[in-house]
């Protein structure tokens, strides 16, 4: 059990600080964006979001991302690329007012995440270098994108929330 203050463990006081995230709610006006990233190494994405009035009473926001390439790097042990992503996921949320003096904020979310990732190069950073492993034909310089690795390399995720406030307001 911990006895006394805990203002340095836990809470804004603490050494790490607070960290607090607020994402825009859903607008009263229709609005909406779309991003088409790509690159020359075959990365693709599309993100989007759309956000207006539903009724009176009620606003809503959805944001969606997909995100797909095979990977930067080569695998000399096997040959197979990796450092790779396939994910997607999507935010919906529901700003809904109950009375004048009442309001109910729902907000879910999933994402989803296949990936053979994450495996760092070696590289040489100009420091004179010591290589403890047989890096088997793999050049470690500056530009190396090349790894060894001889197990299976994968990051299979799937990641849901949700979140619900109401408020009120009370007399006086």
């Amino acid at each position: 059990m911990l006895r006394g203050p805990q203002g340095t463990l836990f809470g804004k006081n603490a050494s790490a600080g607070l960290i607090n995230i607020i994402t825009k709610r859903p607008s009263d006006e229709m609005e909406g964006s779309i991003r088409l990233p790509a690159t020359d190494d075959d990365m693709f994405g599309v993100t989007g979001q759309d956000s207006g009035s539903i009724t009176d009473r009620v606003r809503g926001r959805l944001s969606f991302f997909k995100r797909d390439y095979d990977g930067y790097s080569k695998n000399a042990f096997n040959g197979d690329d990796i450092n790779g992503d396939d994910s997607w996921g999507l935010r919906a949320k529901l700003d809904i007012d109950l009375s004048d003096r009442t309001n109910l904020y729902i907000i879910a979310d999933y994402s989803r995440q296949d990936r053979d990732c994450c495996v760092a190069p070696r590289k040489d950073l100009g420091f004179g270098r010591f290589v403890a492993f047989d890096y088997q034909g793999i050049n470690v310089d500056d530009e190396n994108t090349d790894v060894l690795v001889d197990n299976e390399v994968y990051a299979d995720t799937e990641t849901w929330g949700l979140s619900v406030e109401v408020t009120h307001e009370f007399d006086n």
